[in-house]
């Protein structure tokens, strides 16, 4: 993986937010590094000509702190939204403070984290 001070780290990029956010950033005038975490879905290859894939999960360290290495800004974008508990806890909770030590450890300088009501189930949220 690169290492450059401009890279911007994406997880979910593939997801509902997500790949509105890389398609904002692809077409962004300052025209960062964009490395990507994508766990089941494939990039588009209209962004992933112009950027870095990594396949993997945040609940997986390992995949983490290499994800991680040479990112200036991480967009965490990831969640699981499911009934599931485990599920939820290990994607919502725990993977997010793996993501946060990986980045820490690799240097990061910002994370920006992305939270949403449906982690509690259907709304109507208030």
């Amino acid at each position: 993986m690169t290492d450059t001070g401009t890279t911007i780290l994406v997880t979910g990029a593939t997801g509902f937010v997500g790949h509105r956010v890389v398609h904002h950033l692809r077409d962004h005038p300052a025209r960062p590094r964009l490395r990507l975490l994508t766990h089941r879905t494939d990039v588009p290859e209209c962004c992933a000509a112009q950027s870095e894939t990594v396949r993997g999960s945040v609940t997986d360290p390992v995949v983490l702190r290499a994800a991680c290495t040479g990112v200036r800004t991480v967009l965490h974008l990831a969640s699981a939204i499911t009934e599931d508990a485990v599920t939820a806890q290990a994607v919502n909770a725990t993977g997010t403070a793996s993501l946060v030590t990986a980045a820490r450890h690799s240097g990061v300088r910002r994370i920006v984290r992305l939270g949403t009501a449906a982690v509690y189930g259907l709304g109507p949220h208030r």
